[in-house]
């Protein structure tokens, strides 16, 4: 082989080299962005997912909060239908007190996750599994607090608005209508059902609310 040969053949091994290296390069930056993508979505919806179950926490602790005034605003109007107490003279501010219930906010981040499979994004299965957890918890006491509004708090709200206790300004005749309406006595301890359900169940939520932040790494209180 003359020197020009070798030379050609050294030109072209070193071009393909040259390439060779290129070309795992580029596969190599492309595969780091695409993990540096995938990182920092976890990281957002992980942050997102947090800031769900932290509002989730704010509601029960609000909720649990309140609860003790609007028990003694139940237990006014109960012992008036009972005849052993006058009506409040704030009667229109005490049924409002008196029918507290508990809103959470909706579970947009765990839903679309969970619809579309992105929960997978969350790399650490320990994570998945008590993020799921969690959610399962929410559930469960969403269903049975929304059946203790639907069985105690709905009925007494319906009662008002047929009284016109919550016209502005109420119908004059709304405190004795409050009395003498049919089952008044019944919805009151039914409101009284509600309670118990809230109480039950928030405090389960709460727990685990706590729980599952602080094994994400965040403080639940």
């Amino acid at each position: 082989m003359t020197n020009q040969s070798r030379t050609a053949v050294v030109r072209l091994v070193g071009e393909f080299t040259v390439i060779l290296v290129g070309v795992f390069a580029a596969l190599g930056a492309d595969r780091w962005n695409q993990e540096r993508i995938r990182v920092q979505s976890e990281v957002l919806h992980i942050e997102a997912l947090v800031s769900d179950i932290r509002a989730d926490a704010a509601a029960a602790t609000e909720v649990l909060t309140f609860l003790p005034e609007a028990k003694a605003a139940r237990d006014s109007l109960l012992a008036a239908v009972e005849g052993h107490g006058p009506l409040p003279s704030d009667l229109k501010a005490v049924i409002i007190r008196a029918w507290v219930t508990v809103v959470l906010p909706p579970t947009l981040t765990w839903s679309d996750l969970s619809r579309s499979g992105g929960s997978l994004l969350i790399s650490d299965r320990g994570h998945r599994r008590d993020i799921a957890e969690y959610y399962a918890v929410r559930e469960e006491a969403e269903r049975f607090m929304g059946r203790g509004e639907l069985r105690g708090r709905y009925p007494f709200v319906e009662a008002q608005y047929q009284i016109g206790i919550l016209e502005n300004p109420p119908r004059t005749d709304a405190p004795e209508a409050f009395l003498s309406f049919p089952d008044m006595r019944t919805r009151l301890i039914g409101l009284g059902g509600h309670y118990a359900v809230m109480e039950a169940y928030l405090p389960v939520l709460r727990e685990a609310s706590d729980a599952v932040l602080e094994r994400l790494g965040e403080e639940g209180g």
